[in-house]
């Protein structure tokens, strides 16, 4: 489960090697391994990026996904769609020894990288994120432009006034 306190952070920019791997930054590699273990999820995300998380923290997140959807038998379209996705677009990774990361041909794809490619990898609280780096510098661009109206509906979240608006 995701401990408070042990939050990945930080943004680096790794080349993936001739094999597509990429060794995780020392910082975010050493908050898995001395929180959380080398047993993690990766899982595309709708923001053309890929999320790391933890197995503890997936396990414990997705639980509870699946516990707020109550019944699923044979269930919703729509919560019929969020298992296929969760199931379908990840996968279970052991990070190895040396600190690496493989990318999967399908992973690949999807970030539209390859052998050579730059890639950003980014700490984002309770997980790891790798991003295409002219994606994740357009991203991160557009959303500081924004940060003042991000920070005042985030705030107003964690203060309990109003819903999130995923804009």
């Amino acid at each position: 489960m995701y401990q408070s306190g042990q939050a990945f952070s930080g943004e680096y920019y790794h080349q993936l090697d001739e094999k597509c791997r990429i060794k995780l930054p020392a910082k975010l590699l050493n908050t898995l391994l001395d929180s959380y273990g080398r047993e993690c999820r990766m899982i595309r995300m709708p923001e053309k990026c890929l999320a790391i998380y933890p197995k503890g923290v997936w396990e414990g997140g997705w639980s509870e996904v699946l516990e707020r959807m109550g019944p699923r038998v044979p269930g919703s379209a729509d919560v019929r769609a969020m298992t296929r996705i969760a199931g379908a677009t990840s996968l279970e990774i052991t990070i190895a020894a040396q600190g690496r990361v493989s990318l999967s041909e399908s992973f690949r794809r999807y970030l539209e990288v390859a052998p050579g490619d730059n890639v950003a990898v980014v700490g984002a609280d309770d997980r790891i994120e790798i991003w295409k780096a002219e994606r994740w510098e357009q991203y991160i661009g557009e959303q500081m432009s924004r940060y003042e109206e991000i920070a005042e509906r985030t705030m107003g979240l964690a203060n309990g006034n109003g819903k999130e608006s995923g804009r």
